[in-house]
C-alpha cells in the first residue's frame, strides 16, 4: 500500500513539475519564462506571415526572440531605475491612436487582436514597454546632446560669415533722357541734373526727396542679393 503511494506521489510529482514554467534566461532579478517566450515567438511569427516574408529557421528565430526579450527586460530595467514610467492614460490614448489608424474603435481593435490569436493584455503591456523602451533612448540621447561655449561662439561666427556673403541691396534708378539730336545746350542741361543728384546723394540726401527736382522719365526699383 505504502509502495503504490510513494510511486503515485512521484506521478503526481512529475506531473506537477512538467505543469511548472520552465526558465529560459535571468536578467539581473528578472527571469525569463518559456512561456515569455513562446508568446513573443508566435507574435513574431505571425508579423512574418502578415508579411509574407520567409520565416526563419526555428532554432534560429527562438535564439533571436530570446536576444529581444534579454534587451526589453534590460532597456526596461534601466528606464525603471531613472523613473521612466507610462500611465494608464498615456497608454489608452496610444491603443486608441492605433485603433483610429486602422479605422476601428478600440474595442473593435481589441476583438480583431484576439480574433487573431493575440492576448489583448498581453498586447497593452507590450505597447507599455515599447513606449517606456522609446522614453528611455530619447532621454539617453538628450544626455549625450552636449553643446558647449566654443560651440556656441563658431556657430555664430560662422553665421556671420555667410550673412557678409548674402548682403542685399535695394537700387534705384532716374534715368534722365535727350532727344535723338539733343543740341549742346540739352546736353549741357542734362548733364549739369545729373551732377546735382550725385552731389546731393553724396551728401546724404534722400532718394526719393529728389525726385521733385529733376526731370523724372523712368525709374525702376530692384533688389538683388
Amino acid at each position: 500500500m505504502i509502495k503504490y503511494l510513494i510511486v503515485g506521489l512521484l506521478l503526481a510529482t512529475n506531473v506537477w513539475a512538467q505543469s511548472l514554467d520552465k526558465i529560459v534566461a535571468v536578467v539581473n532579478d528578472e527571469v525569463i519564462l518559456e512561456s515569455d517566450l513562446q508568446d513573443m515567438e508566435q507574435t513574431i511569427r505571425q508579423q512574418i506571415r502578415q508579411r509574407d516574408a520567409a520565416m526563419p529557421p526555428s532554432d534560429i528565430l527562438r535564439k533571436q526572440v530570446l536576444e529581444r526579450l534579454i534587451m526589453q527586460r534590460l532597456q526596461i530595467q534601466d528606464a525603471d531605475k531613472v523613473g521612466i514610467r507610462v500611465g494608464d492614460d498615456a497608454l489608452n490614448a496610444a491603443l486608441k491612436q492605433i485603433a483610429d489608424k486602422n479605422q476601428l474603435t478600440l474595442r473593435q481593435f481589441r476583438d480583431v487582436l484576439e480574433k487573431d490569436g493575440y492576448d489583448f493584455s498581453q498586447f497593452r503591456e507590450t505597447i507599455r514597454d515599447e513606449m517606456i523602451i522609446a522614453r528611455l533612448r530619447k532621454s539617453q540621447v538628450e544626455d549625450r546632446v552636449v553643446v558647449s561655449d566654443r560651440e556656441v561662439d563658431n556657430f555664430l561666427a560662422t553665421q556671420k560669415i555667410q550673412d557678409g556673403g548674402q548682403v542685399e541691396y535695394d537700387l534705384q534708378h532716374i534715368l534722365i533722357s535727350l532727344p535723338e539730336a539733343a543740341s549742346p545746350e540739352e546736353v549741357q542741361a542734362a548733364q549739369e541734373k545729373l551732377e546735382k543728384v550725385q552731389a546731393l546723394l553724396k551728401e546724404g540726401a534722400i532718394f526719393l526727396k529728389l525726385l521733385p527736382d529733376i526731370l523724372m522719365v523712368k525709374m525702376r526699383l530692384k533688389a538683388a542679393s
